[in-house]
């Protein structure tokens, strides 16, 4: 049988859990938040972290099986016998995985030059549009004094 859900007391329990913890209005306000494609963000986009992120994907996108191997000679002895035998198995995946992270880390880099690119050409743009305004005053002001 299929259980009835009270939605009502639901929202009790969850009004006198915020209520016994002290949250305020404004700790428990979305407005802060805004959805990305990663889901929530806090503050929206932020260019230095985009650029800081993307640094460290380029310094890292590689994996390798390889770790120097610590312990004495027969703990050593013992995982570089593991390391030969799980080699075959386990290097194709990390391939796979360096191939996916390098072509995500340029992408990403496409990314940023697409939007260094989009600034450039948007600055270009205001300054045109301010430039025609200006223009269109004068012409304004010009025609005015003509009629007038």
């Amino acid at each position: 049988m299929a259980a009835t859900v009270n939605v009502e007391e639901i929202m009790n329990e969850i009004r006198e859990d915020i209520q016994k913890k002290g949250y305020t209005k404004d700790q428990l306000s979305f407005e802060d938040f805004s959805a990305g494609a990663t889901g929530l963000t806090r503050y929206g986009f932020d260019e230095k972290t985009a650029l800081e992120i993307l640094s460290d994907a380029s310094r890292q996108w590689q994996l390798t099986s390889w770790k120097p191997l610590t312990g004495g000679r027969v703990k050593r002895f013992f995982k570089r016998c593991i390391r030969h035998c799980a080699y075959w198995l386990m290097d194709p995946v990390l391939m796979d995985q360096s191939n996916f992270n390098s072509s995500s880390v340029k992408m990403m880099d496409q990314f940023v030059s697409y939007v260094d690119l989009r600034n450039s050409e948007t600055a270009d743009m205001r300054k045109q549009i301010s430039e025609l305004q200006e223009e269109v005053n004068s012409l304004r002001k010009q025609l005015a004094e003509k009629q007038g």
